[in-house]
């Protein structure tokens, strides 16, 4: 699990799985769509009425479903240092305010072009339409059905911290023991933290069409 320690990682050993997070965000949202509580094409703004990107007609037309298709018209990665490394103090009020000042690279849903930022937008959406936090919500009604006893949203929400990995990186060119990233912000587009048990069910229910 670490250089340092020489630890073994096995099947119970925790990861953050970064953006893979991303599709669970996708699946509880599709749980509110289920459940009758929003529509993938409804706009965003319905829910956040502070949203705003670069041009007022994107902002008015901005639905659901583009938060999570990659196709804004923001470039790569757009605004990512906003929330990661940990060394970034913004909030999430801060995140959705500063999105009006990222500049357009390409038409609206013309180009892929991958996106952090709206996935935290669209967790946060979540939280409005169903009164929970994002985290609470996928713990409780994706995590806690499935039996993913030992995941959680984001590292801090661990329960048992006893066997998780260390960060490491490239440091001088040699690997080295450096500190956890955690992500404050954006759990939504990647805060999950969970092991190869855990995440072996959330196979299992798409292999099964989504019964588990």
């Amino acid at each position: 699990r670490s250089l340092n320690t020489k630890l073994p990682t096995d099947e119970n050993t925790l990861f953050g799985i970064a953006s893979n997070s991303k599709a669970i965000t996708c699946t509880a949202l599709g749980m509110l769509v289920d459940a009758g509580k929003l529509k993938w094409d409804d706009k965003v703004r319905d829910y956040i009425p502070e949203f705003k990107l670069y041009s007022p007609y994107v902002t008015e037309e901005f639905t659901i479903r583009d938060l999570l298709t990659h196709r804004s018209g923001l470039g790569l990665g757009a605004g990512d240092l906003m929330f990661f490394p940990d060394s970034s103090d913004f909030e999430l009020k801060d995140i959705i305010y500063n999105l009006r000042f990222l500049k357009q690279t390409s038409g609206f849903r013309t180009k892929y072009d991958y996106d952090n930022l709206l996935y935290i937008v669209a967790g946060e959406v979540v939280t409005r339409v169903s009164g929970v936090s994002w985290d609470d919500f996928v713990e409780e009604r994706i995590f806690k059905p499935l039996g993913m006893n030992k995941s959680a949203g984001a590292f801090d929400r661990l329960k048992d911290k006893n066997n998780v990995i260390d960060g490491h990186a490239s440091v001088n060119g040699k690997v080295q023991v450096i500190a956890r990233s955690t992500v404050k912000v954006g759990h939504a587009a990647g805060g999950v933290n969970s092991n190869i048990s855990d995440l072996a069910k959330w196979v299992k229910l798409w292999l099964n069409q989504g019964k588990y």
